[in-house]
């Protein structure tokens, strides 16, 4: 008996080096793609938060805040836009920063109702600030800590009129519970190695309820990390103006029970892998999307002329730019309110969106859009004028017949990109705005002073 126990636990110890080594690299694997997918999911959340808080908010007004405003009705309305995100959404802190100096930042809105930072309180700087200093919206990829807490925090520029960066929004998560699960995890697998050589092949049970109990437990990190998916594609598809061509979240976001195989758990975190995939560009659509009108918001604007500056440079730029200012919508919002002002502005943005195409149109400002047009000459550009004058004479004609509102009206320049006279985007734009504004003044020579002040 005692020579055939030999031979049978020579098997035992292999069976238990190797389920061993195949648990710890499983577990190591699988911890692994779950932080993964879990700071993916955070990073995009919270971008998702910072982009959308910071597209509600007025980059002139924060860059004009001054002290003396502390308190006061612009900083308040500040706020309120802030807590209207932290109310309803699961994060720490969100907040408004602005460059103060050489790589300093300050706080100049805060809407933590128990301890807010002050005006002008130094703000701890990490690389994502830095980024969106520079005018691109980041995450930090490491926790940063400052005498509220550590956290991971999501920084997103507010432009100006002129394209600055007037202020960014911060959004923090904290890191503490995140930090605490992968240690908790890491030592659990630190001991059951531990233990699986220390015991050797008598442990092969053990082993074995060790994995399934570690398979329940990523099962229910699993369902967890779903449920948390679901609501962000929730919330994504209740902010959009378009839910309803939104396709829905894959089977396996629904928590309905956990995995009993490495096969059944690798195919559920991969359908979260998709889901995330299929979500993060209508975020980030949403981020570009000037939300009244649809076009494409100052963001969307910048990072075109960015490219089209490469391409002035390269010597393959041809385009023809628009410029459109609505005539009159002060006094329609002085005179029947700004919700009918904004009626005003989506009104402009469907004549021109007919016209121009809406991937061609972006709103840079209150009552002001561009349209950038490939390969269009001055007299095609001419033609698509006289098309968007019997377009607006069109909305303002069914306006007439069902009583519906302020007329549609707005100056509007073009010119099409000389290579001989425009060596960066800024011209071209310069001379359009330039005609744009001579459109203007025959307005203002035919309805009088009052439009001036409009």
């Amino acid at each position: 008996m005692k020579g055939k126990f030999r031979i049978s636990a020579k098997p035992i110890v292999l069976l238990t080096a190797i389920l061993l080594v195949v648990n710890v690299a499983l577990g190591a694997l699988l911890i692994n793609g779950s932080r993964s997918v879990m700071k993916e999911l955070i990073n995009d959340h919270m971008l998702g938060i910072a982009e959308t808080a910071a597209a509600l908010l007025d980059g002139d007004e924060l860059a004009a805040l001054t002290e003396a405003d502390e308190g006061g009705p612009t900083q308040r309305e500040i706020v309120k836009t802030l807590r209207f995100f932290s109310d309803r959404l699961d994060f720490r802190f969100i907040y408004v920063v602005r460059p103060n100096g050489d790589d300093g930042f300050i706080f100049i809105a805060d809407a933590d109702p128990d301890e807010p930072a002050a005006f002008g309180e130094a703000v701890v700087l990490s690389p994502a600030l830095l980024s969106a200093r520079d005018g691109r919206a980041t995450v930090d990829g490491a926790p940063v800590g400052d005498h509220w807490g550590k956290f991971y925090t999501a920084y997103s520029p507010v432009f100006t009129a002129d394209g600055r960066v007037g202020g960014i929004v911060g959004v923090d998560f904290d890191a503490a519970w995140y930090e605490n699960q992968m240690t908790r995890n890491t030592l659990s697998l630190l001991l059951l190695g531990a233990i699986s050589v220390l015991i050797g092949g008598g442990i092969v049970l053990l082993v074995t309820n060790r994995l399934r109990r570690r398979f329940d437990k990523l099962s229910a990190e699993t369902v967890s990390l779903a449920a948390d998916l679901g609501t962000l594609m929730d919330e994504i598809r209740a902010t959009s103006r378009h839910s309803d061509a939104i396709p829905a979240p894959s089977d396996a976001v629904d928590a309905s029970g956990g995995a009993d195989s490495v096969d059944t758990l690798t195919e559920k975190m991969q359908n979260i892998k998709n889901d995330l995939k299929l979500y993060i560009p209508l975020v980030h659509a949403q981020a570009y999307t000037d939300g009244l009108t649809g076009v494409g918001n100052k963001a969307a604007y910048l990072e075109l002329v960015h490219e089209l500056d490469e391409k002035i440079a390269e010597g393959t730029a041809r385009f023809s730019l628009a410029v459109f200012d609505i005539n009159g919508l002060k006094a329609v919002n002085d005179d029947y309110g700004h919700e009918e002002g904004d009626e005003t502005i989506v009104g402009a943005a469907e004549c021109i969106k007919a016209v121009f195409g809406k991937e061609n149109v972006f709103r840079i400002g209150g009552d002001e859009f561009i349209a950038v047009l490939p390969d269009l000459s001055e007299e095609d550009m001419a033609k698509a004028f006289e098309r968007l004058d019997r377009e607006v004479e069109s909305a303002n004609a069914a306006l007439a017949d069902t009583d519906g509102g302020a007329p549609v009206s707005f100056s509007k320049g073009a010119v099409t990109f000389d290579p001989n006279v425009d060596r960066e985007f800024k011209t071209v734009f310069k001379r359009a705005d330039e005609a744009m504004y001579r459109n203007k003044g025959d307005y203002y020579r035919q309805f009088g002073d009052r439009r001036k002040k409009e």
